[in-house]
């Protein structure tokens, strides 16, 4: 019988009876057929295809592919399928996570690794393993995204990791500890005048004040007397940095050396970044693949969070793959996060529309390749790709209509 399911349950509903057969998915305008063995998803160009879309129903069969096909993580695979819901997707199925307290379940540590979350996003469990947090403490914690946020949350609660629990502290208290784990995250990436809160300008008294403030407001002893003991070990980590940043800005001549060495570093790192990069773009034009995902790489260290040298980066390693599908995941998922870290980077939404059309979504493809499109003029390989696309979504759905019109022609015969 039919019914109506959330996808992400259904593949760990399976995963659990390590079922073995088919799972056909059906949507508004689709459908398609993933294959299982042992509880785990096989891989094929349609696996993704599904994920981010209003499942109509789901049936089970005994069929199996008639190729050999691989296995693949299904934790991962789930992770990069809600990864492509949209916002209004994701708060129907997930919308109840929003409001109250939650935790991870004792014993999940070994389950939450499988998922292979990016590193900004693994502190989330490592929190939630501790005491209960709220979706919205979360984001003021970490400066994350609501959705990606949600995501994460959406992913553990599909494999009944989470539970609601009440909040351990007074609403007062839960105050100070977001403010308390928010400037200690933000502690480790923070230079020694951000991390005080003063200006690179800023008098001798400035600073000893700022940090006079900073430091009865997070002494660990005052941190344990509020009856945050849990989080003693971040308190201490943080008054060691306030601590160090406080010892050096209140040196001059040391304050002096660490803005002129800012200054060359800065200079420095733009340039070389720049130059690996510009290595990577000839040897892609080269089809050099593996050496150009290696200088993308270089110039990705060198600037973490530069959208154009991340969606380069995952192009020439995805090209550079002898088994593209066994690199599509983690190239998507790099893909996307350099479309939201640029939304406007037209070869971002190029060359995920690229990954998209190999992976066989051909909506999510076209959608990529418009966007590029309208975002540059000059792309003109864009354009062409979506005509291309267009042109076989249309023959797709041709021969379809063909398929049941035979059908029905030939049950007419018999009769």
């Amino acid at each position: 019988m039919a019914v109506k399911v959330r996808l992400p349950r259904v593949f760990v509903q399976l995963i659990g009876k390590k079922f073995t057969g088919s799972l056909a998915v059906k949507w508004q305008d689709g459908e398609t057929v993933i294959y299982f063995s042992q509880g785990l998803p096989l891989n094929s160009p349609d696996l993704l295809k599904p994920f981010g879309r209003k499942i109509e129903e789901v049936r089970l069969g005994s069929d199996t592919p008639g190729a050999q096909l691989r296995p693949v993580n299904p934790f991962s695979l789930i992770w990069t399928g809600i990864r492509q819901y949209d916002l209004s997707l994701l708060l129907e199925e997930a919308g109840e996570l929003v409001g109250p307290h939650i935790r991870l379940r004792d014993g999940s540590d070994a389950y939450v690794s499988r998922f292979s979350l990016p590193e900004s996003l693994k502190v989330i469990p490592s929190l939630m393993t501790r005491e209960p947090f709220s979706h919205m403490e979360l984001k003021t914690i970490l400066h994350l995204e609501d959705d990606d946020i949600l995501r994460v949350l959406y992913a553990f609660a599909s494999c009944s990791l989470l539970e609601s629990d009440k909040p351990i502290h007074s609403d007062e208290v839960l105050e100070f500890r977001s403010d308390l784990l928010r400037k200690y995250y933000s502690s480790k990436e923070q230079d020694p005048f951000e991390l005080l809160g003063v200006g690179r300008q800023a008098s001798a008294k400035d600073i000893d004040n700022a940090f006079r403030s900073l430091a009865r407001r997070f002494h660990p002893d005052a941190v344990a007397a509020k009856g945050l003991s849990e989080w003693r070990r971040e308190a201490e980590e943080l008054f060691g940095r306030l601590s160090e940043a406080y010892t050096l800005l209140s040196n001059e001549e040391e304050r002096l050396k660490l803005l002129n060495k800012e200054e060359t570093q800065e200079i420095s790192g733009v340039m070389d970044s720049e130059l690996s990069f510009q290595k990577g773009r000839i040897l892609l034009k080269r089809k050099e693949y593996a050496k150009a995902a290696e200088e993308f790489k270089k110039a990705l260290e060198l600037v973490p969070d530069e959208a154009i040298y991340l969606a380069h980066y995952a192009w020439a390693s995805y090209m550079a793959a002898e088994t593209k599908s066994d690199v599509r995941t983690s190239v998507l998922g790099m893909l996307h996060k350099a479309t939201s870290l640029a939304p406007r980077l037209a070869i971002a939404h190029y060359f995920l529309g690229r990954v998209l059309t190999d992976a066989n979504l051909l909506n999510d493809a076209i959608e990529e390749m418009e966007k590029a499109a309208r975002l540059d003029e000059n792309l003109i390989e864009a354009s062409r790709e979506a005509r291309v696309l267009r042109r076989r979504q249309i023959r797709r759905r041709q021969m379809k209509q063909n398929t049941f019109t035979d059908k029905i022609m030939s049950f007419l015969h018999k009769e």
